[in-house]
């Protein structure tokens, strides 16, 4: 699949979970035909919030995502590998990372109330919470939200400056948000088919 192809996939797999119309699929049949392998269309950072399930929010199932799950969507060395292998290895013709709104680790560094075992993941949203609070949001909500999404593009970003990734696969970056279901993604403009 190339990548154009495959964010549309993924645009239409998030309209069909807003709607309620998921894809019925045989669980078992899919388990079988992939246990002898993978080979995903598309490779995902999301953050590792209960609410934030890419396979359900996209509508896919086994096999279709290659997912990277850490608290905050943060991009450190281990993700990168672990994305090397999906695009190289795997294939996964595109990357997003997806944020999401009400990111418990966004509001705790907004808030400058980081508890301890969160502080390695705040301390990499802590320059998103700066940039957001810098441009003024009158509301604390605004300000998260904001975070969220500067963030996410900041993530993309430095899977942008990895020097395989970057020139393998376009990188795109998206928010969730809990409560419609809906996913945006940003940077999509440039992805051509090929």
């Amino acid at each position: 699949m190339d990548p154009k192809a495959s964010i549309e996939r993924l645009a239409e797999g998030n309209r069909r979970f807003i709607a309620g119309q998921r894809t019925p699929v045989d669980l078992v049949r899919r388990r079988q035909a992939t246990a002898s392998g993978q080979r995903p269309w598309a490779a995902i950072v999301a953050c590792a919030d209960a609410r934030v399930a890419p396979e359900i929010v996209f509508d896919t199932t086994l096999g279709d995502l290659f997912v990277v799950r850490t608290g905050g969507n943060v991009v450190d060395e281990l993700v990168l590998g672990s994305l090397r292998f999906g695009v190289e290895t795997l294939g996964a013709p595109a990357i997003v990372v997806l944020g999401h709104y009400g990111c418990g680790a966004v509001q705790a560094t907004c808030a400058g109330d980081t508890p301890e075992h969160l502080a390695c993941v705040c301390d990499e949203v802590l320059p998103s919470a700066e940039a957001a609070r810098a441009r003024g949001g009158t509301a604390e909500v605004e300000v998260c939200d904001e975070a969220v999404r500067l963030h996410a593009e900041a993530m993309a970003g430095r899977i942008r400056d990895d020097a395989f990734l970057g020139t393998a696969v376009p990188v795109v970056w998206g928010v969730y948000d809990v409560a419609t279901g809906e996913v945006r993604l940003h940077d999509t403009a440039g992805i051509d088919a090929g």
